[in-house]
Order: C-alpha cells, then structure tokens, then sequence
C-alpha cells in the first residue's frame, strides 16, 4: 500500500506501509573492475544486457586489461586490487538521472528478502513463496494438486525438485542458511521427465523420456 502526495514544490512524496519489494535473480549481475583503462568509471558489467555489450560500460565501451588487450571474456589480467567477476545487487527502489545514484532504502519498505521458493507444472505457475529469514530451517508447504483447475484431476502427480528428484512432501525443508532460490516442478507420477532451466534456475521446457 502506498500514497503519493504533491509537495508546495511540486515534487511528488510517496509515503508508505508495509511495502515489500523482491528482487529476484534478474538482479543479480557481475562486475570487473578496470581501473588501469578508466580510473573515474572502472566498473564493467560482465553479462551482456538491452543496451550493452558483456564487458562493457554505457560510459566508453568495451575496455583494455592491464596487458592492452580487449576484454571479452575470461580469462583476463587486473591491476592488484581491482576486483574480477563480484557479483553486484541491482537495488535501487527508485533511481536518479543519468549520473545520479538511485535510492536502495525508503521507510516501511522491506527489501531483507533472501530467496524464493516456486512451484511450476509446466508453465503454470501455482505459487511462490519469499522467505526472508535465512538464519531457521523452513518448512515447505507444497500446494495441493486438486486445487489446480487445469490439470486432469483423474491422474496422479508427485512434485519433484529442480533435479527431478521425487520430493518426500511430509517431511522437506529448506536449511537454515539457504539463499539459493527454489524450484519444485508438479508432474504425473510413473512416468519419467527432463526440465530444463535457464541459467538463473527458471523453467524453460520440459521433455518426457521413455524408460521402456
């Protein structure tokens, strides 16, 4: 829930209350850090994005390591100090111009969100649980299948990690320390499937395989 009022200034204050924000594995980018080829921007990003190369920065391109080569890829040769391939969180809740650092806090906002657990069958999405304390065992509670209108109540179904390993439902959970988000996949037991996930761990696809 939240308010947006106009100032006398005519600048627009948000108030807010028990607001929480997730950010999830689209977040997540790395960075190497060049400070040989541009000490006032040293940072580049190392996946590509939209609008930019992998190994690039908006502000000139694609730099030089330590040795004048072009960097594309790893490996690659830093100065001592410059940090390669940290990973660096996006959480900026509302951003400035060109140039100005955005705003990663704002009060009743909550961003302490460590992972998420999902649950998929194909590509409907039946639920997603946050958790946002890392520091105790969590119990999963795994949706119940004849809640879900648009599969064929006449068959049975098991959930499965994203290993497609079988899930024992009465007795999972997720260790304290976890901040690896979770994926559970619904599909028809007795029989044997294939999901593929991209590189952030979402479901892209899944193929049946013949054990006959």
């Amino acid at each position: 829930m939240f308010t947006t009022l106009k100032s006398q200034t005519n600048v627009s204050l948000v108030t807010m209350n028990n607001v929480n924000v997730y950010y999830a594995n689209w977040a997540k980018y790395n960075y190497c850090q060049f400070t040989n080829y541009n000490s006032s921007w040293p940072w580049v990003r190392v996946q590509a994005g939209e609008n930019c190369e992998a190994f690039s920065n908006p502000r000139y391109g694609v730099p030089n390591d330590i040795n004048g080569v072009r960097v594309t890829g790893f490996p690659h040769t830093h100065l001592e100090g410059d940090q390669c391939n940290v990973q660096i969180y996006f959480n900026q809740l509302y951003g400035g111009g060109q140039g100005v650092y955005g705003q990663p806090e704002h009060a009743a906002v909550n961003t302490e969100v460590k992972y998420l657990i999902t649950f998929m069958h194909d590509d409907h999405v039946s639920s997603i649980q946050f958790v946002t304390d890392n520091s105790v065992d969590h119990k999963v509670v795994f949706p119940d299948a004849s809640t879900l209108p648009h599969l064929d109540q006449s068959k049975e179904y098991e959930w499965l990690d994203r290993n497609g390993n079988p899930i024992d439902e009465s007795n999972n959970t997720v260790p304290a320390g976890n901040i690896r988000d979770i994926f559970y996949y619904l599909t028809e037991t007795e029989k044997c499937y294939a999901h593929f996930v991209d590189k952030d761990g979402f479901y892209v696809a899944q193929i049946e395989i013949n054990t006959n």
